[in-house]
């Protein structure tokens, strides 16, 4: 049983790897070559043996003695059985030898060809003693890691207690939060309330004014209505006497006519003395019918400015109406929204983003509010222009925020893309580096192998000597074209050129097999080698697309991180260029009145019309209708093409200046302003 037992262990490796380097399978190789020569030199003597018994046996049958003797029968019969018991007997001599020889031959095949397992026993033994120094290593580990487990555990247990004190006292803090928040969202609803009751207020007293300016401008329009029917008037009387002072000099150059006088002399000078006042006469009747058409059409132009500014202030104050009726609603809508309760999940949220919120969305109406203090104008309402520029800074400060953080995105993403460069290219070169191992291992192997001396003992009679050769030179010529194909080196990996020379050395120094085994065992290898070249030159295809693929799409990054900066310095630009704006100025220059409709009129009335934003009325007060990307972009086109700021501002205090003048001297200057002007002056 304990033999039994002993038999059943498995050995280990040491036990092997001593057995095998006792064997010493080299040793044991070579004798087996010197053993294979004498047997195929026995074969070969067994063979000759055979033919010369065959043709003595042919010589004796031939002879006149063995003839004789046939004649006797006894003799004939006994040595025809004793020549077959000698055949019997050579044949089976002769079949035991062939099995033995071939026994002998196939034993020597697997033995001849197997590897030297003492080299594997060897790494066999190392990698054990490994695993075992590892074992013992990770033993430890392990006793060391259920010692921290247990501290760990401790520590766990300790921290669940202050986990269920931590819960309870933030359970107190969300109670105390929700309790904050309420109290907070209380107050911000009656500032939002205060707020808009303002605003309210602001909005009234806004179209109150619009209302006694509209009284004031028409009572204005009717007085000038009133003048120019006195000088209508005026102009009509001055011309009834200029036609009556006609008539009587016509009249009177009739009497002088029928009358003559006694001197000629005297007639002629009072007869062009009549002409040149006739002629003056008719100059001021002339004079006053153009003034008389001109007083009528500016009589026809005051009232159909009257009737358009009483339209323009009927829509103003319909669109005020609106403004507030649309205040009045998001007021309510606030009311509702903030009536709503939060729930308890929510209010960690809010509490964080109540700063935010407080900064970004009440800016505006903080700066309302401080008009409002300050006593500020009333026109200064807050979808005036400036109200458009803070809202407009603040999306651009948005927009450049975002485009900051898309950068940063991006060279995460160039960052990334490189790493994944640098990755792929290093598993390239270890692929190449281990298609030049791959490559310097089978020259190496190939040209190893021991050549086997050339006997006739290879012609037996189950190999084919020439069909073996054939298949032989045909491989070593594939192997050959391999080697002569750069492409084909190139793709494996490592240099063209030192592949193919490593190879055409290895196929020169690789010597002719002489058996059909190592022509297998060739045929397979070389089959093995193609196949992890094809699957090496595919894996390295494929790493080079990606390789480029990465490069592309770090390319397209750095183009588009470009073309983000660009576009940051111009946004940026935009951005001071709005904070270098004068609010206080440009609010005054509006509500003064700096900007009359007309001909004179500001160019942003024109770029609103086309875009259907904020367009100004006759009394350069703002109307904003649908603020968007159009006035935008006619003040991104204002920007961008240069525009004098100093000639502007010229044009408009010159404006201004010409809208403080009142309505009588206004019409004095434009009367005056005029060619007649001095005929008038000479008729009054």
């Amino acid at each position: 049983m304990e033999g039994g037992a002993e038999m059943s262990e498995t050995p280990s490796a040491t036990s092997v790897l001593e057995a095998w380097q006792a064997i010493d399978l080299g040793n044991v190789q070579l004798a087996l070559d010197d053993q294979a020569s004498k047997v195929a030199e026995y074969r070969e003597t067994c063979t000759s043996s055979r033919n010369k018994l065959a043709t003595k046996t042919r010589e004796f049958k031939k002879r006149e003695d063995v003839r004789k003797a046939d004649e006797n029968s006894v003799v004939k019969t006994a040595v025809r059985k004793l020549l077959r018991s000698y055949q019997e007997e050579v044949d089976s001599l002769t079949t035991r030898a062939k099995f033995a020889e071939n026994c002998f031959l196939s034993m020597y095949r697997l033995i001849r060809e197997a590897p030297d397992p003492s080299y594997a026993l060897a790494e066999a033994s190392h990698i054990s003693f490994d695993a075992e120094m590892q074992t013992s290593q990770l033993k430890q580990a392990c006793f060391e890691k259920d010692q921290e487990i247990a501290k760990l555990q401790k520590k766990l247990e300790a921290a669940k207690v202050f986990q269920s004190k931590a819960n309870k006292n933030a359970s107190e803090d969300a109670d105390a939060a929700a309790a904050e928040l309420e109290l907070i969202r209380a107050e911000e609803a009656e500032r939002r309330e205060t707020i808009a009751q303002e605003l309210d207020q602001k909005y009234q007293d806004q179209l109150a004014e619009a209302r006694a300016k509209a009284d004031e401008e028409l009572a204005n329009i009717s007085m000038q209505l009133e003048l120019a029917q006195n000088d209508l008037e005026t102009q009509t009387g001055r011309v009834q006497v200029l036609e009556g002072q006609l008539q009587e000099l016509g009249a009177l150059r009739e009497r002088e006519r029928q009358s003559p006088g006694p001197d000629d002399a005297s007639a002629s000078a009072g007869h062009l003395s009549l002409k040149e006042e006739n002629a003056r006469l008719l100059r001021d009747l002339q004079a006053a019918q153009d003034e008389q058409s001109r007083l009528l059409a500016e009589i026809t132009a005051a009232r159909e400015e009257a009737d358009h500014l009483r339209t323009q202030q009927q829509e103003e104050v319909n669109s005020l109406t609106q403004a507030l009726a649309a205040k009045s609603d998001q007021l309510s809508q606030a009311r509702e929204q903030l009536g709503a309760a939060v729930s308890r999940e929510d209010h960690d949220r809010l509490r964080r983003k109540l700063t935010l919120i407080q900064r970004e969305l009440y800016n505006v109406q903080d700066d309302v509010e401080d008009d409002l203090a300050g006593g500020a104008a009333p026109e200064e309402q807050p979808d005036s222009l400036e109200a458009f520029f803070v809202k407009s800074t603040r999306q651009l400060k948005e927009d450049l925020m975002t485009a900051r953080m898309t950068i940063d995105d991006q060279r995460a993403e160039i960052r990334m893309l490189r790493e994944t460069e640098q990755r792929l290219g290093d598993a390239l070169k270890d692929q190449r580096d281990l298609a030049a191992k791959l490559e310097s291992d089978l020259a190496l192997g190939t040209s190893s192998l021991p050549t086997m001396p050339v006997k006739p003992v290879l012609d037996l009679s189950d190999m084919d000597l020439g069909s073996a050769t054939a298949q032989s030179s045909g491989e070593m010529s594939a192997v050959q074209t391999m080697a002569d194909d750069p492409s084909a080196a190139g793709t494996a990996g490592g240099d063209p050129q030192t592949s193919m020379s490593s190879t055409a050395t290895a196929s020169e120094s690789m010597p002719a097999p002489k058996s059909q085994k190592q022509v297998q065992a060739l045929n397979s290898m070389l089959q093995a080698v193609c196949a992890q070249r094809n699957r090496l030159r595919a894996q390295l295809q494929a790493n080079e697309e990606e390789l480029d693929t990465q490069r592309r799409r770090i390319q397209d990054g750095e183009q588009r991180m470009r073309s983000m900066q660009e576009d940051n310095v111009q946004l940026y630009q935009r951005i001071r260029f709005l904070q270098n704006y004068k609010v206080s100025e440009r609010s005054t220059l509006i509500s003064d009145g700096g900007l009359p409709s007309g001909q004179n009129a500001d160019l942003e009335e024109g770029a609103a019309s086309k875009s259907g934003g904020a367009h100004f009325n006759a009394q350069g007060l703002v109307k904003v209708g649908g603020l968007g990307r159009g006035v935008e972009h006619r003040y991104r086109g204002l920007y961008e093409s240069d525009i004098d700021p100093l000639k502007a501002f010229k044009q408009q205090e010159s404006e201004r200046m010409y809208q403080t003048i009142p309505q009588v001297e206004r019409a004095n200057l434009q009367v005056h302003g005029k060619v007649t002007c001095p005929v008038f002056a000479f008729v009054i």
